[in-house]
């Protein structure tokens, strides 16, 4: 019975421990919820299926025209035998017809290619709404990890101050300490638990945009985040990173299509130095219902044409206005290529520079710092060391961990503006 006992509580426990364990919200599973349920990148890819339907009726031809009409005619004629007699009838008429545009030579392919880069526009901007989210999404994590980094070495700071103030409370209660010791870290442990409240108002206000961008509610508020990645390097080198976004970006794939669809309406609008046709065919059945024997049918077809003699004041310069748009484009085009490469290079500068102060901490301050706590716990347990010299080293260390995190989480939000600037991941 005792055994059974002792089992149940062990169980017991370890129930109570696994259902109070935090789950950790991988960076993989955020991003997975991001381009599943983000609404803009929902509705970029329905824009996307939208413009690939539009493409594929562009080349259609135009619905035949159906025509049915009724006539009565009067008429009369003479009389049979008699030439001074005039009879007078009524005549029927049914007409049937259909008719078909006939654009000329290459006008449906043009307006197949304008309509495919019009699809291509939609795809690159759904490319650049997809890296902006994912760029987002890094970034919120990033932060996210580090606030909940930041918490946790706040809440070994404030232990300290804690013990500090109870020492220099009593060292002052027995007129052995100095009373602005006593004030100083009861300062130092409000300004803490203040900063605590920052950091704890900032989870909040990250957790709800995460949401936002996942489409769902994360409950953030009960999850870890994964650790941050300790290993930075340059993702490329300048020269690579320069080519492959010139070659990827989306904006700048967006120009070249937009540029390409003005060349396309450009050779469209010149089609209309050229007439469309339109051919008809008819029918036309006569009745008389006096005389059944004066029964007519009469076919027919005709071919009509439009004639562009004002083409100097319409299609002249509507082939003008693209070719002008050409050039307009052109130049956002290449500005856009400018910008893209000084951005990209700007990136790569501030990864070095954050690289080289991530290295300085995680290879000479931290090692350090931790050399100087063994060594200040050594010397305070055989009583050649106070606790509050012992304290300053612990918290020495805090701060140049808060300050690595805080560099470490930079490095990562720097990268994933890179490859949002890039055009891959």
């Amino acid at each position: 019975m005792k055994c059974f006992l002792i089992l149940v509580c062990c169980l017991t426990l370890f129930l109570m421990a696994s259902a109070g364990a935090q789950q950790i919200l991988t960076l993989r599973d955020f991003l997975s919820k991001v381009e599943k349920n983000n609404p803009e990148i929902l509705a970029g890819r329905k824009q996307v299926a939208s413009k690939e339907a539009m493409r594929k009726a562009a080349g259609a031809w135009e619905d035949p025209m159906g025509m049915f009409g009724i006539e009565r005619m009067p008429t009369t004629y003479p009389a049979p035998g008699s030439s001074s007699i005039l009879v007078e009838d009524e005549l029927y008429a049914k007409n049937l017809g259909i008719t078909q545009k006939l654009p000329f030579f290459g006008t449906l392919r043009q307006r197949k290619k304008i309509a495919g880069q019009e699809t291509l526009e939609a795809e690159f901007g759904f490319r650049q709404t997809r890296l902006e989210k994912r760029a987002e999404a890094k970034k919120a994590y990033w932060e996210w990890a580090r606030l909940q980094k930041d918490r946790q070495l706040l809440e070994r700071a404030f232990l300290i101050w804690g013990k500090l103030v109870s020492l220099t409370q009593v060292a002052y209660s027995k007129a052995e300490g100095a009373h602005h010791e006593y004030l100083r870290a009861q300062v130092e442990l409000v300004k803490l638990e203040a900063e605590k409240l920052e950091i704890s108002e900032a989870l909040k206000k990250t957790a709800a945009w995460m949401a936002y961008l996942a489409g769902e509610n994360l409950s953030a508020e009960s999850l870890l985040a994964e650790p941050t990645p300790r290993e930075t390097e340059r993702p490329w080198p300048a020269d690579s990173a320069l080519v492959r976004a010139v070659e990827n970006n989306p904006q700048i794939k967006i120009f070249a299509a937009m540029e390409q669809k003005v060349r396309f309406e450009k050779n469209l609008a010149a089609k209309g130095y050229f007439p469309d046709l339109e051919l008809s065919l008819y029918r036309d059945q006569q009745i008389d219902h006096f005389r059944p024997s004066r029964l007519m049918n009469v076919y027919g077809g005709q071919v009509s044409f439009r004639l562009p003699f004002f083409f100097w004041t319409t299609r002249s310069k509507e082939v003008q206005g693209k070719s002008l748009e050409m050039k307009r484009i052109s130049s956002l085009k290449k500005n856009m290529e400018n910008e893209v490469r000084a951005e990209v290079q700007m990136l790569l500068a501030e990864i070095d520079r954050l690289d080289k102060q991530v290295r300085i901490y995680k290879e000479a301050l931290l090692p350090r710092a931790q050399l100087l706590v063994e060594e200040g716990q050594t010397a305070y347990t055989v009583g050649r060391l106070s606790f509050p010299d012992f304290s300053e080293a612990q918290l020495e260390q805090i701060e140049l961990e808060r300050k690595y995190y805080t560099l470490l989480a930079d490095y990562w939000k720097v990268r994933a503006e890179l490859e949002k600037m890039v055009g891959t991941n």
